[in-house]
């Protein structure tokens, strides 16, 4: 089966940009297949059964270009906003939104019936701040998740420790900029990523500030926070957790937590997270990962020892198995499966 990797590079050399690695079924074994597309910090990667998307992570005096890839075309467009780090595509691949962690905006464009990129019709901002002096002086916009059951949009705000609910008007294109719901979250805590369960009743945040996991309920209509937990129970932290992801039969929850190079695993079957396990990234700073479609691997990219790790997961336990098998790329900070 085949990863997208996504990196921190200059693009200009021939084994840096968008990765294709390809992951042996049997083994575990990583190998490197292709470069996909050579540009400077393709950092995020998003894809679609109709293209692959990256953004360049780079300032807005650049500026930087959301790339669509496919075998029939690739096409660039222009994004306003600077360092965009996170990209979502809705289940209709109507839109794409590209969420700019420095200025704090969402850009949303629209996708044409073949999946290039059109346009850009909305641009989300709510000006905001926290009480971390350091990284909460203005908003961050990290993520940002359409959502499956209704018409709207969720943006993660780190700057802001907000979670900001957009509702949009599928057949009209046009998103409102006033949010339907705002969650605030404890200050300092500094939400990074969300996942939703299936139902889209539960939601799980991952705080990269303070290292912990928070649950969302939605109870009539209102998201609540029920839950927060340490991501590692009696551990130094570090305010650098990053990755979240839900297990395929939404039984298991993995987060990465880049200070201590550790993955940690917690049980989600139909009760509050329990933490069970945490285990060796077997790298420095793992940024990214991603669970395969089949829930049978782990693939981890550590982004400061420059390499890509897999792992076997048991699908009755939740663990995961170092394979031993690594591969090298240029600082990579995200893994999705290729579909």
């Amino acid at each position: 089966m085949d990863f997208i990797i996504g990196c921190y590079s200059d693009g200009l050399k021939s084994d840096e940009g968008v990765l294709c690695v390809e992951l042996n079924g049997h083994t575990g074994k990583l190998a490197q297949m292709h470069v996909m597309l050579q540009t400077q910090n393709p950092s995020y990667v998003a894809v679609t059964s109709q293209a692959t998307y990256t953004a360049n992570e780079v300032g807005e005096d650049v500026p930087p270009k959301l790339h669509s890839l496919s075998d029939s075309f690739q096409r660039t467009l222009d994004l306003k906003g600077d360092s965009p780090c996170h990209l979502a595509i809705d289940k209709h691949q109507q839109f794409i939104a590209v969420s700019h962690y420095g200025s704090g905006n969402v850009n949303v464009c629209s996708l044409d019936s073949s999946g290039q990129p059109h346009e850009l019709i909305a641009d989300l901002f709510i000006d905001g701040s926290s009480v971390n002096r350091d990284r909460q002086t203005s908003p961050h916009a990290h993520q940002a998740v359409f959502l499956s059951t209704r018409d709207q949009l969720a943006v993660v705000d780190l700057g802001s420790d907000v979670i900001h609910f957009y509702q949009y008007d599928r057949a009209a294109l046009s998103f409102e900029k006033t949010p339907v719901q705002t969650v605030s979250i404890p200050a300092g805590n500094g939400p990074r990523h969300m996942v939703f369960n299936g139902l889209e009743q539960t939601a799980y945040v991952v705080c990269e500030l303070s290292e912990t996991l928070i649950t969302l309920k939605d109870i009539d209509d209102e998201w609540l926070v029920v839950d927060e937990i340490d991501l590692l129970p009696n551990h130094e932290k570090g305010e650098a957790a990053s990755a979240i992801k839900l297990s395929p039969d939404e039984q298991f929850l993995y987060v990465s937590c880049r200070h201590q190079n550790l993955i940690s695993i917690f049980s989600v079957d139909g009760a509050l997270p329990k933490h069970i396990e945490s285990v060796s990234s077997e790298g420095e700073f793992p940024r990214d990962f991603t669970i395969s479609d089949d829930g049978k691997w782990c693939v981890v990219a550590n982004q400061q020892s420059n390499s890509i790790v897999s792992y076997k997961r048991d699908l009755e336990t939740g663990s995961l198995r170092f394979t031993g098998h690594s591969i090298e790329a240029v600082t990579p900070v995200c893994v999705t499966q290729s579909v």
